[in-house]
């Protein structure tokens, strides 16, 4: 007897959706629901996902991934689990985690650190989560085996799952994405002026993820204020210390500071979790 695919119910076709989408289909059966009837058909028609169902119809998925925009995605999961109750696991791939503690239901926060500046449907790229972290966030209410499906979905996508505690998530991500976000607009908006635009790919790699939608980031630094708050104290700190080596030209120790972040740099790429 062939045994029957697990179903993924993926709500949010934009680019993280529709990327999970096309990585899962094959291995799972895929359902996909979005709040424009047009990217639903079109997410159809090129095959990105198996059927086409509303949120009040998902019951039947074994799980439920959230991929709507972040200021959503805790209204969306209320909504799932009126839907589902506890039918399916409800996970979703938001980028702020402490936002979910306390929902009814089989919640799993889930967080892929994949993405690019486009957004949309038209983005979407089956390997995006390739070799990518994928941090999988167990609540009180959370079942161990749910833990694990979120985690073997994560691998079925090419990610690295990463099991964290929402704290620990938001704390992270305030590190390694939340504030690099905020210092590449400041980056662009300090450099981009009306001198002769001569930028080559070191500036405009640095400054990349400034192209991102700006209302998502700012939910998002809203809704990890104090994180992100802290980790830009660290960053000005650091920043303020070169600039005062700078002014009492004291080259030799600009060079030490210069040298332990480029070491730190190069061991973070080294480094798996």
């Amino acid at each position: 007897m062939v045994e029957q695919k697990r179903t993924v119910a993926v709500v949010g076709l934009g680019l993280i959706g529709a990327s999970l989408a096309l990585a899962l289909k094959g291995k799972y059966r895929v359902w996909g629901c979005s709040r424009s009837p047009e990217t639903e058909e079109l997410a159809l028609s090129r095959g990105y996902i198996d059927e086409v169902r509303a949120i009040e119809n998902l019951r039947g998925a074994d799980c439920v991934v959230i991929c709507s925009p972040l200021d959503s995605v805790k209204q969306t999961a209320e909504r799932v689990y009126e839907a589902v109750g506890n039918t399916a696991i409800i996970t979703d791939a938001g980028s702020v985690k402490s936002m979910l503690e306390g929902l009814s239901g089989r919640v799993v926060g889930g967080h892929p650190m994949a993405g690019n500046e486009k957004s949309g449907l038209h983005a979407a790229r089956a390997d995006l989560f390739e070799n990518a972290y994928y941090c999988v966030v167990p609540y009180k209410n959370s079942l161990p085996a749910d833990v694990e499906f979120v985690k073997e979905m994560a691998s079925a996508a090419g990610a690295k799952p990463v099991v964290l505690s929402a704290k620990e998530h938001d704390l992270l991500a305030a590190d390694y994405s939340h504030m690099p976000h905020m210092c590449a607009y400041a980056m662009s908006l300090a450099a981009i002026g009306e001198r002769v635009n001569i930028a080559g790919s070191g500036f405009l790699d640095s400054t990349r993820i400034a192209c991102s939608n700006p209302d998502f980031w700012t939910e998002v630094f809203r809704l990890n204020r104090e994180n992100t708050l802290e980790s830009l104290g660290k960053f000005t700190e650091s920043l303020e210390k070169m600039k005062k080596l700078l002014e009492g030209e004291d080259y030799g120790a600009l060079r030490d500071i210069l040298a332990a972040a480029r070491q730190k740099r190069i061991e973070l790429g080294e480094k798996s979790v």
